[in-house]
């Protein structure tokens, strides 16, 4: 639509999909002060316009933005491609980038000379998803979730299976060439009928890699050889022990892995397709648990799922460290007023994220345990995919995993997204100095790209 200003500013809005645009055009004429000064005139009322048509459209607190656009044109065609052309930098209106550690947002980047807000943007060298098989059925389910997490962001993919020599894996050390030559083939043959399954899944090549060695070594030096943002890998293979229990190479990954981190359940058939319906994202209102947002609403929007921010206060318990009544009713009290900041803080994600995903709950909850309180929510929600940080506001550059992310990679039985949030030279060099207790400095999340 468009209105008349005064001083000759025309205003137009577009409304698409996920967003709804407002951008203002004021005529301009070159040469003349007088000329100048009426021009600026026509921005400062063109801009008092577009706010007052932003906050009676959404109300104040509105993520919606509104663009300015110069023409020297009064053809309508001629002012939307002036508009087009400054939007065509952005993709989303929500400015979902980490906060700093002080907790301030980045200021808003200039485009041609226009002030916007950007969504984060992942830097990655190779956006290259790691598949880890043993050629087991229990290890293939990851296969599909491989598959959906590609086709949501673009990524290339790498199907590797490692061999293990036999005096490492408990048997006696042999000489046999045949045996393992034997065996090599095996295996090549069984990552080549894979690699055309996931070809005609994915509609792009996928790489091979047949390694042998350590499993757990070769997984971690494998992904830093291929450049792989992701490692995409089963809870167990043949040889793991019980319906939740994570693998032994699956546990010494988890030990040492630098990169972004996806644990697939293991079941004995493999899903034919992986779409989530219901994804859990916890949050503790620090920088590092947001920085998975745009990459769990990529997720979302590609499956036209549900996203469900949870945040748990921790209830406090009567202990020797708190004997008296006094001392727990203040624990008690204080419990109450971090509930409120979390309803409010979720409150406002949710409205900014519905213009992004369909659907958007929030879950506010007290409990001794949040680790705990986490895994009985997944179940309770019926949740088909976790996405969370590596790390939260505690962050310890000595350990690859926080103690709320490490629970949850070896107790649930939902598969778990783990987006690290700490650059790679920074994991496990600090340990035992002064540099761990500190928060160390945001990595962008996986797999976030302009569209």
């Amino acid at each position: 639509m468009s209105g008349a200003f005064l001083s000759d500013c025309d205003v137009f809005a577009r409304v698409e999909p996920a967003r709804t645009l407002f951008a203002a055009r004021a005529p301009t004429k070159k040469g003349g002060v007088e000329r100048k000064r009426v021009r600026r005139l026509a921005e400062a009322d063109a801009a008092r316009f577009l706010q007052s048509v932003q906050t009676r459209t959404f109300g104040r607190s509105s993520p919606c933005p509104f663009l300015f656009a110069r023409s020297h044109s009064k053809d309508d065609d001629h002012a939307m491609a002036t508009v087009d052309a400054l939007t065509a930098h952005t993709n989303s209106p929500l400015d979902l980038r980490p906060r700093t550690e002080t907790g301030a947002r980045p200021a808003p980047s200039a485009v041609d000379g226009v002030g916007l807000s950007r969504p984060i943007e992942a830097k990655h060298p190779g956006r290259r998803i790691l598949v880890c098989l043993d050629r087991s059925t229990l290890s293939e389910v990851c296969v599909p979730h491989a598959v959906s997490l590609a086709k949501t962001f673009g990524s290339a993919m790498t199907l590797a299976h490692i061999m293990q020599p036999q005096h490492e894996n408990g048997a006696p050390q042999t000489n046999d060439a045949l045996g393992w030559e034997i065996s090599r083939q095996e295996a090549q043959a069984y990552l080549e009928r894979l690699q055309k399954d996931v070809l005609q899944s994915l509609g792009k090549p996928v790489d091979i890699r047949l390694e042998q060695g350590r499993p757990a070594d070769r997984i971690i030096d494998l992904a830093h050889e291929v450049s792989a943002d992701l490692i995409v890998i089963g809870s167990r293979g043949e040889g793991g022990a019980g319906p939740h229990a994570l693998g032994s190479t699956v546990l010494q990954v988890l030990e040492a892995v630098r990169t972004s981190l996806f644990v697939a359940h293991a079941c004995l058939s493999a899903p034919v397709e992986a779409a989530p319906r219901h994804i859990l994202v916890p949050l503790d209102g620090s920088p590092r648990s947001e920085s998975v947002l745009p990459a769990a609403v990529r997720i979302a929007s590609s499956h036209g799922a549900e996203l469900l921010l949870v945040h748990v206060v921790q209830e406090p318990l009567p202990t020797a460290l708190l004997p008296a009544a006094e001392d727990m009713a203040l624990a008690q009290r204080l419990a109450g007023l971090l509930e409120s900041g979390a309803t409010r803080y979720l409150d406002l994600l949710r409205k900014q994220l519905a213009y992004e995903v369909t659907s958007v709950r929030t879950l506010v909850l007290r409990h001794a345990s949040a680790p705990q309180c986490l895994l009985d929510v997944s179940v309770k929600e019926k949740a088909d995919l976790i996405v969370l940080s590596a790390h939260g506001s505690a962050c310890d550059s000595s350990r690859s995993f926080g103690s709320v992310t490490a629970c949850l990679l070896t107790h649930t039985a939902v598969p778990l997204l783990t987006l690290q949030d700490l650059p790679e030279a920074q994991l496990h060099s600090a340990e035992g100095t002064e540099a761990t207790r500190a928060s160390p400095s945001l990595r962008a999340s996986y797999a976030v790209e302009s569209v």
